[in-house]
Parts: structure tokens; C-alpha cells; sequence
């Protein structure tokens, strides 16, 4: 094989992985969409945590602890069906354009 024989198929190896960037999906347009940002009372809902106790956990402490847990676990549960119904909504809103 001469030295000019290989090159070409040395060049034509590497370029190879090129030719898959260089066509992106022919015959689909490429499409894309901007999204509303998400109201800001998610991100604070979802920022609340419960604080962390200092100290000897007592029996009483840890009631108290896992009742707190409780309701922020319900509280962010709520906030996350919300953001689900809020995206649905965006989503379905998109659709019909």
C-alpha cells in the first residue's frame, strides 16, 4: 500500500466521527423551547428545613424531632404536587401551540 493510499484512509478513519456531528438527525427540524422559570415559592418551599437539634438527644427531644420531620416531609410532599401540577400545566399549555 503506498504512503498516499494510507493517509487517505488514515483521514478518512478520523473523520468518520465528524461526519455523525456534522448531521444531526436530517430530516427532523431542530425544534426548541423556553420554558417559564418556575414561581419563586417553590424554591423557597423547598428550602425550609428542619434544624438539626444541638445536644443530648433526650427521648422527649427525639418526639419532637421526628413530629418536625413529619410535617416538613408533608410540607415538601404538597410543594413538589404542586411543582408536578404547575409543570403539567406549562407542558400542556406548550402542546396545543
Amino acid at each position: 500500500m503506498s504512503c498516499s493510499k494510507f493517509a487517505i484512509i488514515a483521514v478518512s478513519i478520523l473523520a468518520l466521527p465528524l461526519v455523525g456531528c456534522m448531521v444531526d438527525n436530517p430530516g427532523k427540524p431542530s425544534v426548541s423551547v423556553s420554558l417559564p422559570k418556575a414561581p419563586a415559592y417553590y424554591e423557597r418551599c423547598f428550602a425550609e428545613l428542619t434544624d438539626i437539634p444541638v445536644g443530648t438527644l433526650t427521648r422527649d427531644k427525639v418526639v419532637i424531632l421526628v413530629a418536625e420531620l413529619r410535617r416538613s416531609e408533608k410540607r415538601h410532599s404538597k410543594c413538589g404536587q404542586d411543582l408536578l401540577r404547575w409543570y403539567e400545566t406549562v407542558r400542556s399549555g406548550y402542546a396545543k401551540s
